[in-house]
């Protein structure tokens, strides 16, 4: 069947189906999309890079969540119905607190935050001190989300942690702060897309074997800001490698390191990303990872070394199997580069052949302005 006919015929399903949670979840449609068949086909006629056939929720029940102060959204995530989940307007500018502990999200989900401006709060909220100064609250390791089992669609979701702010690159590093974002440990088909990641005081959003072999990913035009680190991809002791393509996003000032990413067993595509003030980890390379790195700004600036050598592309030497950095076409400022703190180095450029095939098409933006205008300048 013809997707648009699919999601026409599923969409008439779903509206007919409906289910009660204390009266706040329930099948309908949005004012912003004539049909649910719309919703569902402009958002996912967007896909692209390894998490391409990702479909979410588009056959499941359209789900409008009326409520984030009781428990509609965290049983939309979770329970086993396929579910296209999205948010009433009268939500816009309101916040759902993140349950404590790990929340496994079920598989063939979609979370449509477009049109509704959501705050997801993994931890304590409004923990505004430096870093140095002991914290409003004493931090706990509170809410986090992980998926396993695969097909999750997210965009349009502001997610938020505990980390105190401002905060100052030096000991105790973000100690202030004890709250990761989303994890994904295993499981096939993700695409997490133009969400906003902020004050995460671990990885914002990660992936890495964890029980499975995360596989079949896109990450892209997401926004990171005030956060600890970007993401983690892979790890050093998996038995095989997943596939993740990182694309148009926007690592903006103040993130600290794994910006746009430490790998390790995974074969990533990182392209067209606009990587800024980053003073750590930009991209590392360990066990086994294979980067194919295009086309991306590094326009990181030079501040004295708080945590080590800050890294614009790095082979780690010591971690074996040996990581392949390839890189062309990446555009590095001349402040980054001739930082003495900074380490650029280990990478392999063409005419050596790429570490792995791409088996998409995809455009890469030819200048800096051009970048920077599409994916956003760092602040």
């Amino acid at each position: 069947m013809p997707l648009l006919n699919m999601l026409l015929f599923t969409a008439a399903i779903s509206m007919t189906s409906g289910i009660a949670q204390s009266g706040k979840l329930r099948a309908g449609g949005n004012k912003s999309f004539a049909t649910p068949a719309e919703r569902i086909e402009s958002l996912l006629s967007q896909r692209f890079g390894f998490g391409a056939e990702t479909i979410g929720g588009a056959e499941g029940v359209m789900t409008e969540i009326t409520s984030l102060t009781d428990d509609s959204l965290l049983t939309a995530i979770t329970d086993d119905t396929p579910r296209w989940i999205y948010f009433h307007p009268s939500l816009d500018g309101q916040t759902w607190q993140v349950p404590h502990g790990s929340i496994a999200i079920n598989k063939y989900k979609t979370i449509d935050g477009r049109g509704v401006s959501i705050t997801w709060q993994y931890g304590i909220p409004n923990n505004d001190r430096g870093i140095n100064l002991p914290p409003t609250q004493t931090p706990v390791k509170n809410g986090q989300l992980n998926a396993q089992k695969g097909q999750l669609i997210m965009t349009g979701i502001t997610h938020v942690g505990d980390l105190g702010w401002p905060y100052a690159y030096e000991k105790p590093w973000f100690k202030n702060g004890a709250t990761d974002g989303l994890e994904i440990w295993g499981g096939k088909h993700y695409w997490i897309h133009n969400n906003t990641w902020k004050r995460m005081s671990d990885e914002s959003l990660g992936a890495y074997h964890n029980g499975g072999i995360p596989d079949l990913i896109t990450y892209s035009k997401n926004t990171f800001f005030e956060t600890k680190t970007g993401s983690l991809i892979g790890n050093g002791t998996a038995t095989d490698s997943g596939r993740i393509t990182i694309a148009y996003n926007l690592y903006n000032t103040m993130v600290n390191g794994r910006s746009p990413g430490e790998f390790r067993n995974m074969h990533a595509h990182v392209y067209n990303n606009v990587i800024g003030y980053v003073n750590d980890e930009g991209m590392r390379v360990g066990t086994k990872g294979r980067v194919i790195s295009e086309a991306n700004v590094f326009d990181m600036g030079c501040n004295s070394a708080v945590s080590g050598p800050r890294v614009i592309r790095y082979v780690l030497p010591n971690e074996k199997p040996n990581g392949i950095l390839y890189s062309e076409g990446d555009l590095v400022s001349p402040k980054a580069a001739n930082c003495p703190f900074t380490l650029d180095e280990g990478f392999v450029t063409a005419p050596t052949a790429r570490p792995f095939p791409i088996p998409y098409q995809y455009k890469l933006l030819k200048s800096r302005a051009e970048i920077l205008k599409f994916v956003g300048t760092p602040r």
